[in-house]
């Protein structure tokens, strides 16, 4: 066989792989150790950790240690196919904690190992409380409280801040505020009651 034949045979092979590689596309490509997609601080110690992909769990444990590198115990809440819930005891605001869950993998992949994350406390300084959050919302809206119905407030922790959620209405409009720790207005939402 010539040079030239072996070449243009080559080619053809390799132009032939080429379109049976450009025609797979997996949809997904997980790693054994599943990546966090958010973990949220929702309050008395309780963290809620989402994964990005399903897992599977085996003698599953979590570890925690705050800035200080002082260690925690954590207790396992739920265990769901895409996040996690556990309780840290004794838990103090204002810090930074590293949590380790072990006994965990993306579903069906590889062993099972460990997932790192962390999750900042605000500190209570100078937080507003609730009621303070609604008297806030309920005067930039201009109305009183006995003219209002369905007033709700919802106090959050995202990402190490505190934030109220204050939802109400009156005969006439939807109102949705959303009240910072200092009492300052990150967001505001005025609709037509329908």
């Amino acid at each position: 066989m010539t040079k030239s034949v072996i070449s243009k045979k080559a080619a053809a092979v390799l132009f032939a792989g080429a379109i049976v590689l450009t025609g797979f596309q997996p949809t997904h490509i997980f790693a054994a150790t599943p990546l966090i997609e958010e973990a949220e601080y929702k309050g008395n110690g309780v963290v809620d950790v989402e994964f990005q992909q399903d897992v599977e769990y085996k003698n599953v444990r979590v570890k925690v240690k705050d800035n200080k590198g002082k260690s925690y115990k954590a207790s396992v809440i739920i265990m769901d196919s895409d996040d996690l819930t556990f309780k840290i005891k004794k838990i103090k605001n204002g810090r930074t904690y590293k949590y380790t869950i072990k006994g965990i993998r993306s579903l069906g992949q590889g062993s099972y190992g460990k997932a790192k994350g962390t999750i900042k406390l605000a500190s209570m300084k100078n937080v507003i409380t609730a009621s303070k959050a609604k008297k806030i919302a309920l005067s930039k809206a201009g109305v009183k409280e006995n003219e209002v119905f369905d007033l709700e407030v919802e106090k959050e922790h995202k990402n190490g801040q505190i934030t109220y959620e204050v939802n109400f209405e009156s005969s006439t409009f939807e109102y949705e505020y959303i009240i910072a720790a200092d009492g300052s207005v990150l967001h505001s939402e005025k609709e037509y009651n329908d």
